[in-house]
């Protein structure tokens, strides 16, 4: 059974702040959606094995953040950004995907922040606190 990929108010506020800047119309159209609808058939897809394309989330001590995952794209849009897209596969929900939020890869730094940020989100999704504003 495919899973049910879930939109969290996180991911549209972070699209929305994105769209234009870190990719336009025809990269959601051409490479990040049909991208994003591989997650209905994860991890059975073959694109879930390219470690530039999928791989789990670590924290800032390389530790595997249990659920987290990011979605990788490069040289994307106007300025050849590195997007990424936190994604949460948690065992309370196991026929759905909850996408978190993306942001552009710019330092190391600013990759730790974020996954931080997506360990808090997932422990939220968990809890049952997060806002759905659709599914694809």
């Amino acid at each position: 059974m495919p899973r049910k990929i879930q939109i969290t108010n996180w991911a549209l506020d972070s699209y929305l702040a994105l769209k234009g800047t870190a990719f336009d119309d025809h990269d959601y159209r051409n490479r990040l959606r049909p991208d994003v609808e591989l997650l209905r058939d994860w991890p059975h897809d073959p694109r879930f094995k390219v470690s530039s394309f999928w791989g789990p989330a670590e924290d800032m001590r390389n530790k595997r953040i249990d659920g987290g995952y990011k979605m990788k794209w490069h040289n994307l849009g106007p300025g050849r950004s590195e997007l990424r897209l936190c994604v949460a596969i948690v065992q309370r929900w196991p026929d759905e995907v909850f996408l978190c939020h993306a942001y552009t890869k710019d330092s190391a730094h600013k990759d730790s922040r974020e996954m931080a940020t997506l360990k808090n989100k997932i422990q939220l999704i968990e809890a049952g606190r997060v806002r759905i504003r659709g599914s694809l």
